[in-house]
């Protein structure tokens, strides 16, 4: 697979200095260029060769979220990963609605922002499990079903397809060749992401969202 060229846009140097020292144990990705002034990024940003932008929430005089719409007037396909010290789903879900692909917390841990930058690659999105976005009191509702096609991993959605079929958390992991044990966390996770308290509800609402198809089934 080609390598990956990564541009840091932050403006705490710790930051940065941490991010290209995780980046610089995996060959895959090569950090190609960081700054922590968005004016001076955007002035660049036509001339760089870079396929995934990690971006800080909270720049200077800007919102990194506001930032999206203007990056990706000049690069469409940039996949931007949006980093932030706010685990407000309000904050989570803008940035979805202006084209991010990923939202991760400052706090993660280094495997698991390799493996989000492995799944932006891949998929196209990432989002964390440890992120709690169910505080519906809190959102500004994007469109029917969105937030949810996106927080729910592959896997996930295959699970929830199997549980679409009636099928016990014994019977899915002979299906996907895993344990019961792990099929009843991505269960739980499932349910924690949707915001539902059993099984049944969570099929129910997995089809009002059109997250199970009739081809699947």
């Amino acid at each position: 697979m080609k390598q990956t060229n990564v541009y840091l846009l932050d403006d705490h140097k710790i930051v940065r200095d941490g991010l290209k020292s995780i980046l610089s144990m995996h060959s895959e990705y090569q950090v190609v260029g960081e700054e922590s002034r968005p004016d001076v990024f955007l002035s660049t940003l036509s001339d760089l060769d870079i396929d995934i932008l990690i971006l800080d929430v909270s720049l200077p005089n800007i919102s990194g979220i506001d930032l999206i719409k203007k990056i990706k007037d000049v690069k469409s396909n940039l996949q931007i990963v949006m980093l932030s010290m706010h685990e407000n789903p309000e904050y989570m879900f803008r940035s979805l609605k202006e084209g991010a692909n990923a939202y991760l917390p400052k706090d993660i841990e280094a495997q698991e922002f390799i493996e989000a930058l492995d799944q932006v690659r891949q998929r196209g999105s990432y989002f964390p499990t440890s992120m709690n976005f169910n505080n519906k009191d809190t959102l500004t509702p994007p469109p029917e079903g969105l937030k949810y096609s996106i927080l729910l991993t592959s896997r996930e959605l295959e699970i929830l397809a199997y549980m679409a079929k009636g099928l016990s958390s014994k019977q899915i992991a002979q299906q996907i060749n895993v344990s019961p044990r792990t099929v009843e966390t991505h269960r739980v996770n499932i349910m924690k992401k949707l915001g539902t308290n059993n099984g049944a509800e969570t099929v129910a609402l997995a089809w009002k969202l059109k997250l199970i198809q009739d081809d699947k089934i």
